[in-house]
C-alpha cells in the first residue's frame, strides 16, 4: 500500500487485509489530507502541522502580542526626579545588583495561560540618596539600549518610582520569551544603571539543556539535539531492525506555542530498491538561536514504517537561551 494514495474511507474500509491496519493508516492519512504521489507531497509531519496551522489561523501568534506592538524607535528620556530637600544626602545613586523573580500571571489577566510576570524586588543603593531620586525600569527586547547621554532607545514600556518608594516594578509579558530590563537611577548628582535578561518559562519550564536526546535511538525512533558551532542541530533518527517496504522520518522545530517555525522542516523518504535494508535513517535540520528570543524550542518528529506497521510521534522542548 502507498501511504500517500489512500482512497476514500469507504474504499479503505472495504479492504480486509493486514489485520485491519489498512483502516488505521487510511484514517491517519485522511487526517493529514494526503493526496497524490509521495514524491510530490510533503512529509507526514509537515502535512500534520500545516493542517493544524490552517485550522488555527484565527489564533493570534505569541509574537503579535500587544507587548511587541509597543516597540518603537523613539528615545525615552530618563526622569531625574526633583531636587533634594535641605539636609538630604547628595550622593550619586549607585544601585546594588537587581533581584528579580518571575511568576505566572493572574488568571484574570491571562485566561489562556500564556503570560508571565517579571517582578523587580525593591531597589536599594550602596549609599543613601535623597527621596526624590528617580528610579525607572524599562522593559524591552535585545535591541533596547541605554545611550551615552543617559536615555533609553527601543523600550516597550517603563515604570517610574522614587527612592522614597522603590518598589512596584512588575511587567506582564509573554511567557517563554527572553526580555531585557534596564533600571536607571538618576538625580541631580549623577546616574547609574543595572541591566538584566530574564523570561518566565511555562512550556519551557521542563525544557532540557543542550545536548539532549529523546526517545529510543538504539532500537527505534529518537531525536538528538546539540549545538554545532553557532547553530542548534536537531536530528531525527529511525533504527530499522527488520526489513521493511515503506519508511519515512520527519523533523520540525517550532516555537513553544507551535505557531512559529524556527527551522525548516525536513523529512527522509526511502527511494531505493525494496526491501529497505536494516540500519539507521535520519532527517536533519538546524537553526541559529541568536535569531530567536524564545527561551526554548519545541522539537517534533514522526516516524513511520510498513510492514511491520510502526508509527511513532515525539514532541519535546530544549533550552536555547
Amino acid at each position: 500500500m502507498n501511504l500517500f494514495t489512500c482512497k476514500p474511507l469507504s474504499v479503505c474500509c472495504g479492504r480486509n487485509n493486514r489485520s485491519g491496519r489498512i483502516l488505521l493508516i487510511c484514517l491517519s492519512v485522511l487526517f493529514f489530507s494526503c493526496e497524490g504521489d509521495p514524491k510530490e507531497n510533503k512529509g507526514l509531519l509537515e502535512l500534520l502541522i500545516s493542517n493544524i496551522s490552517s485550522s488555527s489561523s484565527s489564533v493570534p501568534k505569541l509574537g503579535s502580542s500587544e507587548d511587541d506592538s509597543l516597540i518603537s524607535n523613539t528615545i525615552q528620556i530618563v526622569p531625574s526626579g526633583g531636587p533634594p530637600l535641605p539636609g538630604e544626602p547628595t550622593n550619586v545613586p549607585q544601585m546594588n545588583p537587581l533581584k528579580l523573580i518571575t511568576n505566572h500571571a493572574n488568571p484574570a489577566d491571562d485566561p489562556y495561560s500564556i503570560k508571565g510576570l517579571l517582578q523587580i524586588q525593591a531597589v536599594s543603593f550602596q549609599t543613601p540618596v535623597y527621596n526624590a531620586t528617580a528610579i525607572t525600569a524599562f522593559l524591552g527586547k535585545e535591541d533596547m539600549t541605554l545611550s551615552s547621554d543617559g536615555n533609553v532607545i527601543h523600550s516597550m514600556r517603563y515604570i517610574v518610582r522614587s527612592a522614597q518608594y522603590p518598589w512596584g516594578f512588575t511587567f506582564l509579558v509573554d511567557a517563554d520569551r527572553m526580555y531585557k530590563i534596564i533600571v536607571v537611577a538618576k538625580n541631580d548628582f549623577g546616574i547609574s544603571s543595572e541591566e538584566i535578561r530574564i523570561g518566565h518559562p511555562r512550556k519551557c519550564a521542563t525544557a532540557k539543556n543542550l545536548p539532549a536526546d529523546f526517545g529510543d535511538c538504539a532500537t527505534g525512533h529518537c531525536i538528538e539535539t546539540k549545538r554545532s558551532g553557532s547553530l542548534v542541530e536537531v536530528k531525527a533518527k529511525m533504527n530499522i531492525l527488520n526489513l521493511t517496504e515503506e519508511l519515512q522520518v520527519d523533523v520540525a522545530v517550532w516555537n513553544p506555542s507551535e505557531m512559529i517555525r524556527l527551522a525548516s522542516s525536513n523529512d527522509f523518504q526511502y527511494q531505493g530498491s525494496l526491501p529497505i535494508p536494516t540500519g539507521v535513517y535520519e532527517a536533519v535540520t538546524g537553526f541559529d538561536p541568536t535569531n530567536s528570543d524564545y527561551l526554548c524550542a519545541c522539537v517534533i518528529s514522526l516516524a513511520y514504517t510498513e510492514p511491520p506497521f510502526y508509527m511513532h510521534y515525539l514532541k519535546e522542548y530544549v533550552k536555547i537561551h
